[in-house]
């Protein structure tokens, strides 16, 4: 997975795609809302076990060349540079996540929003100063 991955995951979250859930705590005793994956998927089914009793929580599931090595159940997140599973880390959304139709990069989006403020602002007649 790479961060086209992770932003293909976010556009295509259904409704049911966050939950809000302190699965991800190893590093933080907080709770997040994050994208459903394997790694909540499975401790969910292991009925949502407090830590040092999580199914594969020892498991490094990421790596990274300045970052080293992250566990499963980390609050670390998807960066430039991860290899792994890196479905399996955190992927923090919120409920708002389905609302998001796409992800252009960045370059597009400028092009997009500079269209769309012409269109609105430059395409109008004078208001006399105003």
């Amino acid at each position: 997975m790479v961060i086209r991955d992770i932003k293909n995951a976010l556009v295509n979250a259904g409704d049911n795609a966050t939950t809000y859930t302190n699965c991800f705590n190893r590093d933080w005793d907080a709770t997040h809302r994050v994208l459903r994956n394997d790694t909540f998927l499975n401790w969910e089914a292991q009925g949502c076990p407090l830590k040092g009793g999580k199914p594969g929580e020892d498991d490094i599931v990421a790596t990274h060349s300045q970052m080293g090595a992250t566990k499963r159940y980390s609050i670390m997140y998807p960066v430039a540079g991860h290899e792994g599973v890196l479905e399996d880390l955190a992927m923090y959304a919120g409920r708002g996540v389905t609302k998001i139709e796409d992800a252009p990069a960045a370059g597009d989006l400028i092009d997009r929003l500079w269209v769309e403020f012409e269109n609105r602002y430059c395409s109008r007649p004078s208001l006399g100063g105003v």
